[in-house]
């Protein structure tokens, strides 16, 4: 390069050697993980370049003081970059931005039980919170009263049984996954937090009942039946049932009785049967099942009406008296309080013996009194008077005296108990049959197919649904 004045004068280029003079370019590394949790450090790093640098640390822009080496070790998030400097010339070198993040611990939420029910599954889950753009992950864990581990789970959902009654803690740790977070130097640390429940189980309450097991009662009365002393404060749902003697199904007839109280209510035991059972299903407040009975029975009865007079026992407590027109009758096993039905038929109708005399030819008898057992008990009989009487004789010959063949007091009493009666002649045809018994106690006029049958002896059978009136006989016919 040559200078020319303006006078035409001009000067001789003379050479200059220069020499640049560039530090090297500079990386920020990191050998842990850019997320770290809060009371933990990084160690950021740069090559350590041979020669005389300078660096100089800087965090979001701003100078770290006394931070010039070729490692920086911090706990606070931010934006890093180092400076490489030679201090022969001041010539700088910049490196990119290196972004570390500080993670606070999450917040561990463990939600179940405080009490639970000796012999029964308790479930405990987790609604722990974090930062949103990490993974959280659980650990359950169960403590006996010794410090034992007895239980344990990775899920957020966790079931536990508690076999025995005791003092429980269930402790849930939540953290970060290992692989998003820096927790520390020890590779077995994590940045967690912990949540513990402790649990009471309780073995299910014992039932006691206000009556003992197989208590009496009187067939017609119904029996209070309840907890001794019910604890509504522990209790949250119960059920009664009445069962039959095997409590294998409910009595039909009572299969509604399904919400007694619990502190007492009358349950029937129905009349007849001899003995239930009384079933309480309870649930407790903490969710034990609790399922106890007791039975009870009905006195049996052994009020009885009884007679020396008796000659014949019918089918279903009934006596034929063939002849008499009066009965004595006993009340066998009555204590007090003897009451005869139909009182008007009765000598004495409160009397523990006393004489019958019927008026019917079928009467209902009802002794009621209070038995040995103190029950009112009732007791029945029913007196049939065979006062059915078939006339041996008739002669049908129009003249208007004995032309009908009679059964004297059959009419409505043969209408009643079915009855019919057939006619046979000498060879043993049967000539005649009637059910009609409307006309009193007409019964044959003599004829077979509208035409009179002929002078002689003749034979009938009467037959009906009651046994004791059922006849046969022979007839003769005159005229």
């Amino acid at each position: 390069m040559s200078v020319r004045n303006s006078n035409g004068c001009s000067s001789v280029e003379t050479p200059i050697n220069l020499s640049i003079n560039q530090p090297p370019s500079v990386v920020i590394t990191n050998s842990n993980l850019d997320n770290f949790c809060i009371g933990t450090s990084v160690t950021l790093q740069i090559p350590d370049y041979s020669g005389d640098f300078d660096f100089q640390w800087f965090r979001n822009d701003s100078e770290l003081s006394g931070e010039t080496g070729i490692n920086l070790t911090t706990s606070q998030s931010g934006n890093y970059r180092v400076d490489i400097v030679d201090p022969s010339d001041n010539c700088t070198t910049s490196s990119s931005n290196y972004t570390i993040t500080q993670v606070n611990p999450p917040n561990s939420i463990a939600n179940g039980p405080t009490e639970v029910c000796s012999n029964s599954s308790a479930s405990f889950n987790a609604t722990s919170t974090g930062d949103g753009s990490l993974t959280l992950e659980y650990s359950w864990s169960v403590e006996d009263g010794s410090s034992n581990v007895i239980g344990s789970s990775t899920d957020q959902s966790f079931d536990f049984n508690f076999t025995n009654a005791g003092t429980y803690e269930v402790t849930l740790v939540t953290s970060y996954a290992t692989s998003e977070v820096y927790a520390g130097s020890n590779a077995n640390d994590r940045c967690e937090a912990s949540n513990n429940i402790t649990v009471t189980v309780s073995d299910p309450p014992a039932l006691s009942f206000n009556q003992s097991d197989l208590t009496a009662k009187c067939q017609t009365e119904s029996i209070n039946i309840g907890l001794s002393s019910p604890d509504a404060n522990t209790i949250s749902s119960y059920t009664w049932l009445i069962r039959d003697a095997s409590d294998n199904a409910l009595i039909a007839t009572i299969n509604d009785v399904n919400a007694l109280e619990l502190n007492g209510n009358d349950a029937p035991v129905p009349a007849g049967i001899d003995t239930v059972w009384a079933v309480l299903s309870v649930s407790t407040t903490i969710g034990c099942e609790v399922r106890d009975s007791v039975r009870i029975r009905n006195f049996e009865s052994t009020l009885d009406i009884s007679s020396d007079d008796f000659t014949t026992v019918i089918e279903f407590d009934s006596v034929l008296l063939e002849e008499e027109t009066a009965i004595n009758l006993s009340a066998a096993n009555a204590a007090s309080d003897i009451s005869w039905q139909p009182a008007e038929n009765f000598s004495d109708p409160t009397s523990p013996i006393t004489t019958y005399f019927p008026q019917n030819p079928t009467t209902l008898v009802t002794l009621t009194a209070v038995d040995i057992n103190g029950c009112l008990v009732s007791s029945e009989i029913t007196v049939v008077l065979d006062n059915i009487r078939p006339k041996r004789t008739f002669s049908p010959n129009g003249d208007g005296r004995n032309d009908c063949w009679e059964i004297l007091n059959i009419g409505d009493l043969g209408i009643a108990n079915d009855c019919e009666v057939f006619v046979f002649d000498a060879r043993g045809r049967n000539i005649y049959t009637t059910k009609e018994f409307s006309q009193g106690n007409c019964v044959w006029d003599g004829n077979f197919n509208s035409s009179p049958v002929p002078e002689g002896v003749y034979y009938f059978v009467l037959k009906c649904s009651s046994n004791e009136f059922t006849k046969s006989g022979s007839i003769l016919l005159a005229r």
